[in-house]
């Protein structure tokens, strides 16, 4: 049976981490303890550990996504093993947002985007709690604040 690889928690106010690098690929063997993948948080880029042994069968989650704490990011088992036999709501966890033009959306509303991109809006002056992105989970991207400071320009 194939084991559910989680985003684990690093800390009691991290809720939600990015994953930097995959160490590992989809068929590679895996043993217990073995480096998997590194993620990072706003101040530290850590790396996690495998919890059990076996063959990495399907990454979910690719590098440069910011996931929940919680959510299954991948699935170890043995080799040629089938996961979406066991796993038929597998599709609920990849939920990707219709993609478009970055739209404006309440300042109550949480913000999801990773380091770098908070960085680059910072840099620009955009404000991301205005920003509607176009990522998995309503991530903000790259794409949607670069897309934000352009149109005006465009439109004059």
């Amino acid at each position: 049976m194939a084991h559910a690889v989680r985003m684990p928690p690093l800390g009691e106010t991290t809720d939600e981490l990015r994953i930097v690098e995959w160490l590992k690929a989809a068929g590679d063997a895996v043993a217990l303890g073995e480096p998997l993948f590194e993620v990072e948080t706003d101040k530290v880029t850590l790396a996690v550990e495998a919890t059990v042994g076996g063959t990495l069968l399907e990454i979910v989650h690719g590098e440069d996504e910011t996931v929940r704490v919680g959510t299954v990011v991948a699935y170890v088992g043995e080799p040629g093993e089938e996961v979406q036999a066991q796993v038929p709501a597998q599709e609920l966890a990849r939920e990707v947002v219709a993609g478009g033009e970055p739209t404006l959306m309440p300042q109550h509303a949480r913000v999801t985007a990773s380091p770098a991109v908070r960085r680059l809006a910072r840099d620009l002056g955009v404000d991301l709690s205005r920003i509607r992105g176009s990522g998995p989970g309503g991530r903000i991207e790259r794409e949607d604040v670069m897309g934000l400071t352009e149109s005006p320009a465009d439109e004059s």
